[in-house]
Formats: structure tokens, C-alpha cells, sequence
């Protein structure tokens, strides 16, 4: 249609001001469409990344080298919470916190996928960990304790992920978003596939090493060490953040010894300095196991990618023992 030349032109400044409200208002559409996830820690967040699409708007509280056992809540982190639709944690005493921080955002959405796996009876209970740390710590007063009533370190074990977490998420997100709720069920389908694939090769790549014994720095293998046959025989610390004491280190040592470990575990989110100090008493080395990853770190930003990174860790441990 050809220009009316009486016809008065639009202002530059006035089409520019159009063009940023429509821009803004196709965003806000787009916003109402996404769906805003955050949780505690990085594995959650990648398995719920796994399960939706550009939908999704995922963020993990803690950063990358951040422990939950010794995490501090910032205003920070109450503001992305309060713009969250769902928010994901482990609960039985890691992240207990963030449920402090959901109440005071008024935000009742929360997932504890830690009372799923104890209500499926898959959680390893804390007697057993209190009976294995008298045993090998007799007399020392480092226990290794949560307030909840069971082990919460689930996401270590990818059945227990393939079988019961990831279930539960995918329906909280087709439940959140029923318009996605089809393709939600086809990722958890791919998802639940690959981590079959995953733990079938875990049992394979550590099958051909005895002892499986291995010093972690803190209790939070038993799940993957009950999946896999491995033997925990002693831990580096009591409870993370807190420094063993001279007998607590003189009974890891003992049981380094006794069991032919020459490599002691530490972890990227925490202090190396005990597991170096005993490895220089048993003439080992410390190898890093990550029990949390982060978004960004190459080979352990996914989930399956960061069990598989682990699995070398450990092979390469066991490869080690005399």
C-alpha cells in the first residue's frame, strides 16, 4: 500500500518505544510459558535439566565447590526462591535449611526427594553407619551425624535416581505444567534408559578389582559402594568441615594399612589437608571423588557424566592398592 504523503510520520523515538513494548510483552508471554526450578544442590538440578526443555528455568543454590553440609544461606538466595514454581531438595538433614528459606518466601512447592527413597525402603539407615564408624573410630568422639533417618547422599546410587527421584520430579513438572507434561514423560523414558545403560557399565569398569576397599573423606559413598560392592573402611573426617583428631587420623592410617589402600579421597567442596596428611603417613596419594558436580565443570555438569568421572576416580584408586 503506498505512503499518504498527508498522512503524519511516526516519531523515531516513538517506533522505538513501540518496538521495546512489543518485545517486552512478547518476553512476558514467553516468561508465563517457562516454568522456574531451584534446588539445592547441582545433581538435582541436572536430572531436572535432563527431564524438561527451554522451558524449564533451572538453578542450583550452591555453586561449584559449595558443600550443603556446610552451606550458608544468603538474601541472595531467599530472592531466587521467591520467584520459584518448584523447589527441589534432598532433605533428611543435608538441605534442611532451604525449607527455612521456602517458608520464609511463602513458597509451599518443595520436593524432598530424600523422603521418597526412605518411604520406598531403599535409604541406608544411620545405625549402620554409627555401628561401622564405633568400629573402626572406638573412643573418638568425630560422629558422623544427621538429623534425619536415613543416609541422604541418594543421588549417588543411579538406580535409586532412575527408579525413584527422577520419577518424582518428572511428575512434579508435569504436574506444574500440564501442556509439557507428555514431553516430560519422553525425556524420563530417554533419561530412565541412559542410566540403565549407566550403571551396567559402573559394574562392569569396577568388576575386575580386588579389595574394593576405599577411604572416602566423609560418608557419603555408602550408596554407591552398596550398589556396586565396594568397602568403605574408614572415612577422613567425622563430618565434613569439621578437622579429625590425632586418634581419628591414627585409625584411618591403621586402616589403610590393614586393608592395602593407597589412595585417600578428598573432595573438591572441602579442605584436602587431612586426606593429604594421611596419605603422606601410609606413602599414598588423594585422589578427588565429587559428590556434587557443578553446572560449567567439563565432565561433570551432567549427571551420568559426573557418576562416570567418579567410577574412573575409584578405578584408578583400586588399580593402586598393594
Amino acid at each position: 500500500m503506498p505512503l499518504d504523503p498527508k498522512r503524519p510520520r511516526m516519531k523515531p523515538a516513538v517506533r522505538l518505544l513501540i518496538l521495546i513494548l512489543a518485545w517486552a510483552s512478547a518476553a512476558g508471554v514467553a516468561g508465563a510459558q517457562s516454568l522456574v526450578v531451584v534446588t539445592t544442590i547441582h545433581p538435582l538440578a541436572a536430572i531436572a535439566r535432563e527431564l524438561g526443555g527451554e522451558w524449564l528455568d533451572v538453578h542450583a543454590l550452591l555453586p561449584p565447590g559449595a558443600s550443603p553440609h556446610t552451606f550458608e544461606a544468603r538474601p541472595a538466595h531467599m530472592r531466587a526462591i521467591a520467584g520459584a514454581s518448584l523447589i527441589l531438595a534432598v532433605g533428611q538433614g543435608l538441605d534442611d535449611w532451604v525449607a527455612d528459606l521456602a517458608r520464609s518466601a511463602g513458597k509451599g512447592e518443595l520436593l524432598l526427594v530424600g523422603d521418597h527413597v526412605a518411604a520406598a525402603g531403599l535409604g541406608i539407615g544411620y545405625e549402620e553407619i554409627e555401628e561401622h564408624h564405633h568400629d573402626v573410630h572406638a573412643e573418638d568422639g568425630n560422629g558422623h551425624t544427621h538429623d534425619g533417618a536415613i543416609d541422604p547422599h541418594v543421588w549417588l546410587d543411579p538406580v535409586i535416581v532412575r527408579d525413584v527421584i527422577a520419577p518424582v520430579i518428572a511428575e512434579r513438572l508435569g504436574a506444574a505444567h500440564p501442556d509439557r507434561r507428555d514431553e516430560v514423560e519422553r525425556n524420563l523414558a530417554a533419561l530412565q534408559e541412559e542410566l540403565t545403560r549407566l550403571d551396567a557399565w559402573i559394574a562392569e569398569r569396577l568388576s575386575s578389582y580386588e579389595p574394593k576397599a576405599f577411604i572416602s573423606y566423609h560418608s557419603a559413598w555408602r550408596y554407591f559402594a552398596r550398589r556396586y560392592g565396594l568397602v568403605e573402611v574408614a572415612t577422613v573426617a567425622g563430618f565434613p568441615g569439621q578437622e579429625p583428631s590425632a586418634r581419628w587420623v591414627a585409625d584411618v592410617v591403621r586402616a589403610a594399612r590393614d586393608n592395602r589402600v593407597a589412595v585417600v579421597f578428598a573432595e573438591p567442596q572441602l579442605s584436602p589437608k587431612a586426606a593429604e596428611t594421611i596419605a603422606r603417613e601410609i606413602r599414598g596419594r588423594v585422589l578427588m571423588l565429587d559428590p556434587i558436580g557443578g553446572e560449567g565443570l567439563p565432565g561433570r555438569d551432567r549427571y551420568a557424566d559426573l557418576m562416570r568421572y567418579n567410577a574412573e576416580v575409584l578405578a584408578e584408586a583400586f588399580a593402586s592398592a598393594r
